[in-house]
This record gives C-alpha cells, sequence and structure tokens, in this order.
C-alpha cells in the first residue's frame, strides 16, 4: 500500500497539485485530502485543496466553480515569468 500511495512519495521538488474534494463524496473521506495538504506542507510541496459545496466523488469537476479555480491555479503555475 505505501508504494502505491502519493502521500509517501511527496517532496519539495514536485509540481503545483490541485486537490478537489466534493463535500458529499461518500466514497473518499475529506480527511485524505487532508493528510497531503499536511504532508505536502511539511515537504515543502505547492498544493491547494479546493471543496466542492454538495458534490459526491463523480460529479466535482462538473461546476462552474470548479472550472473557475481550476483556471485560476492553472494561469497562476503556468503563467510566463
Amino acid at each position: 500500500y505505501k508504494l502505491a500511495s502519493p502521500i509517501e512519495h511527496l517532496d519539495g521538488d514536485d509540481p503545483p497539485t490541485l486537490l478537489v474534494h466534493g463535500d458529499a463524496d461518500l466514497m473518499v473521506a475529506i480527511e485524505n485530502a487532508r493528510r497531503m495538504i499536511r504532508q505536502a506542507e511539511q515537504c515543502n510541496a505547492p498544493v491547494k485543496l479546493v471543496r466542492c459545496n454538495k458534490s459526491g466523488h463523480l460529479g466535482t469537476f462538473i461546476s462552474a466553480q470548479m472550472k473557475s479555480e481550476m483556471i485560476a491555479f492553472l494561469k497562476s503555475h503556468l503563467a510566463a515569468p
């Protein structure tokens, strides 16, 4: 399990990561995302968590809020210097 778990491989050289979690997700607990955030912060790996209101596991990306969040995240990390 540890070899397959992303949390076990975090380090400061990782690219910026956007975690998206629906607050109505019944398949994956929000605590998993929170643990990933804590570990990334300890490693100085750039990470952001966005919680989607009233979204489950599969519908998380289908909203205007999420589209805006993803575009803003990509623009902030892919912008030319």
